[in-house]
This record gives C-alpha cells, sequence and structure tokens, in this order.
C-alpha cells in the first residue's frame, strides 16, 4: 500500500470516527423521552419525595404554573444538552467509585467542606462585589416583569384566585352557589 492510500485510510477512519463521536453527542432523546430515560437520575429517596410534592402540588394552578414554567425553561436552556452529557458521564464513572469506597468520599466531602469553611469565598472582595447589587437587579427585574403581558396575567390570576378564597372562607353570599356553565339553557 502506498502511502497516499494510508494516508487516504487513516482520513476515512478518523472521518467515521467523529461521525460517530457527533452522533453520540448531538442524537440525544427528544423531550418526551428524555423524561422517561432521563441521564439526570435522581436517587430512589429524592425520587419518591419528588413524586410527593408533585402530587401535594397537583391542585394547585401557581405551582402547576412554576413547574411548567421551569421545565419550558430548562427544555429552551443552552446548557441543557451539555449538562446532561456531563451528569450522564459523571453518573457512570463516579457512582461506582462512590458505592465502591464510601468512607473515602464522605472523608473527601468532609474536607471539601472544611476547606470552603476555612476560605470563606463569600467574604472575598471579588465575590462581595459582585453579590452586593443582586437584590437591586432582582427589584428591577421584577419591575420589569410587571410591564409584560405574562407577569399582568399572572398577577391577575393570582388575585382572583385569592379573592375567591376569600370570599368562599368569609361565607359570602353568592359565593356558595357556583356558576352555571355559559351553555346552560335558562
Amino acid at each position: 500500500m502506498s502511502s497516499l492510500e494510508q494516508r487516504h485510510l487513516a482520513l476515512q477512519r478518523l472521518a467515521a470516527s467523529r461521525q460517530q463521536l457527533r452522533q453520540q453527542l448531538l442524537d440525544l432523546p427528544s423531550p418526551d423521552t428524555a423524561a422517561a430515560t432521563s441521564t439526570l437520575r435522581l436517587p430512589r429517596r429524592l425520587r419518591a419525595v419528588w413524586r410527593g410534592l408533585r402530587s401535594h402540588w397537583r391542585g394547585s394552578p401557581v405551582a402547576q404554573m412554576a413547574m411548567g414554567a421551569a421545565q419550558n425553561w430548562w427544555q429552551s436552556h443552552p446548557w441543557r444538552r451539555t449538562s446532561e452529557l456531563l451528569a450522564g458521564e459523571l453518573n457512570c464513572t463516579v457512582t461506582p467509585l462512590l458505592r465502591r469506597h464510601p468512607r473515602a468520599s464522605l472523608v473527601l466531602a468532609l474536607g471539601a467542606g472544611l476547606a470552603i469553611a476555612a476560605a470563606r469565598p463569600w467574604r472575598w472582595p471579588l465575590v462581595a462585589a459582585q453579590v452586593r447589587p443582586l437584590p437591586r437587579r432582582a427589584g428591577r427585574w421584577l419591575l420589569s416583569q410587571l410591564t409584560q403581558a405574562p407577569g399582568q396575567a399572572l398577577l391577575s390570576a393570582l388575585f382572583l384566585m385569592l379573592a375567591g378564597n376569600l370570599s368562599a372562607a368569609s361565607g359570602a353570599p353568592g359565593s356558595a352557589a357556583p356558576m352555571p356553565p355559559p351553555d346552560a339553557q335558562p
């Protein structure tokens, strides 16, 4: 085989390898199947707690809106695919080590906590300079949300829900009888 043919074969193998990497990195499951086969597998106890909270919040429209907004935000987040890929890799490599050496992982966690407590990064001037304007920024962000239609719709829904709960609790006349559906015949 000539050197030109060897080079051509090497380039073909390299292209095939790159294509295989692209398939593994970019072909993540669709959002519908991602919930069932998520790479971000929580421990069994946390999954049970999460299911309990979701069933408890099922009747609350505010909680449903917040959960839906959080899920939509995460689905369109630019770092979602990267974090899911990283979490999957960490789960495959780190979890077996932690299960094999639980005492060593506990000692490492204790050491990391002590290092953070000793370093006190919250008192560093650079971190303090970044954290100091956060309340003002959060206030401005909240005010800007009130000038937009979704924020106003959320507030009006909250006020209507609060008014309905208050009128039902006070036993106001007319609050006990439900309104007839709009398509009902008189």
